[in-house]
């Protein structure tokens, strides 16, 4: 592999994939528009798929070609050990982060690199719009799907990163020397939430409003905030706690950010569940605080109630 001539490294965590789908997401790579990037997979240790169809299946798109390599994992460690594996193999300018069922959009490379080049920005990233197990469109952007989605651009959005992710992995391309600097990832968070909030504190995030991956919505995979949360508890221990200890880490990693004293007592008053101190820091989340005070006030009944009713219109919007 010609490491000198690689602007953007595609990385591409394979655990049990669906043969088929994977082979589309390896055709959408293959058909960019922008075609200086450099293709590294990493099997983490499928067992019902074998490793040689996996090969199999990316020769088939790609031959033989010297920008592709594939590797497999002796145990399976979950998608986010395997992308740091793959970074530390990256050559390129730009990493470009990719879910193994999900489509590009032919232009989505060309897009985002030039909207980093132009805005001098650490980070960018676009929407998505949504298909479900067919590859038929159902929603033309996520935020059609997630209606209190709220993308954001520019400055000191560390604050906002800590208490909520609106950046897919998928969706992003970020600066491999940012990216570095966030290895290893913190294990309370997923890592697209990790790099956006270090990235943000290092520089200014781009955003293309375009929507240029087609996610692939299925079972193994719904998109929601609220998902896997049934109780007051499952709210605390994963909304509330991951958070606080996102700020913690970075934080002992001597990582600063605007308002980071501010947030640092904000996340410390969830974490307590001390009302008076949520209601006097929630303009750093008024969604999370308002819903925080509700949380936490509520009789636990009505609370099961609520999350119930959340997801059930969630299933019926898929």
């Amino acid at each position: 592999m010609d490491k000198h001539y690689k602007t953007v490294s595609v990385l591409v965590a394979v655990f049990e994939p669906n043969l088929v789908w994977f082979g589309q997401l390896l055709r959408s790579i293959q058909r960019q528009s922008f075609q200086d990037y450099e293709v590294l997979i990493m099997d983490d240790g499928s067992v019902q798929v074998e490793y040689a169809d996996i090969v199999k299946t990316v020769d088939q798109v790609f031959g033989k070609q010297k920008r592709v390599s594939v590797m497999r994992s002796d145990r399976n460690e979950g998608s986010d050990k395997t992308f740091e594996k793959l970074v530390l193999l990256a050559h390129g300018e730009f990493v470009a982060f990719c879910d193994q069922d999900d489509i590009w959009e032919t232009q989505k490379l060309w897009r985002l690199v030039a909207k980093i080049r132009r805005s001098g920005a650490v980070l960018a990233y676009s929407d998505m719009s949504v298909m479900n197990e067919n590859g038929r469109l159902v929603y033309p952007s996520l935020r059609s799907l997630r209606v209190c989605l709220n993308y954001v651009s520019g400055s000191h959005l560390t604050a906002m990163y800590v208490m909520e992710n609106c950046t897919a992995s998928c969706s992003m391309l970020v600066r491999r020397e940012y990216v570095q600097r966030a290895m290893p990832f913190y294990e309370g968070v997923y890592c697209d939430q990790w790099i956006c909030a270090l990235a943000a504190a290092f520089g200014t995030v781009a955003f293309v409003d375009l929507p240029l991956v087609r996610y692939r919505r299925h079972s193994d995979n719904q998109t929601g905030t609220l998902r896997q949360i049934q109780s007051r508890q499952d709210y605390y221990d994963k909304r509330v706690l991951p958070a606080y200890g996102l700020v913690l880490e970075m934080k002992k990693r001597g990582i600063h950010y605007k308002y980071e004293t501010d947030i640092q007592a904000f996340v410390r008053a969830r974490k307590n569940m001390d009302i008076p101190r949520i209601w006097k820091y929630r303009k750093y989340n008024k969604k999370y605080a308002y819903f925080d005070i509700f949380m936490f006030c509520m009789p636990k009944s009505l609370v099961r109630w609520l999350f119930k009713i959340l997801q059930s219109k969630g299933r019926a919007s898929g």
